[in-house]
């Protein structure tokens, strides 16, 4: 069975709850997705190093974001060259100077 979608506003709503102590079950019921989806996406977001902080009012009225942004746990950027999909006729992996 494909794995369920998740909109980005739930995926915010699952870490906001998260980060206010609901429990799983609850995050998926009050999102409207199964407990399995809550706990897959809150894995994803662990990997990727993204959290949830309650910013303080002073940050909230300067305009800034509830959103932090940590370094990535894992290395994904290629080490080769990669070939395009769909550019049958190519005969060279693609360079990144459109050529």
């Amino acid at each position: 069975m494909p794995a369920e979608r998740i909109a980005m506003r739930q995926v915010r709503d699952v870490l906001r709850l998260k980060a206010a102590g609901v429990s799983g079950n609850e995050i998926a019921r009050r999102v409207g997705v199964a407990p399995s989806t809550v706990r897959l996406t809150l894995k994803r977001l662990a990997v990727a190093g993204l959290s949830f902080i309650r910013p303080t009012e002073s940050v909230v009225a300067a305009g800034g974001s509830s959103w932090k942004a940590g370094t990535a746990k894992a290395v994904i950027t290629p080490t080769e060259p990669l070939w395009m999909a769909g550019y049958a006729g190519r005969d060279h992996a693609a360079r990144g100077d459109h050529g």
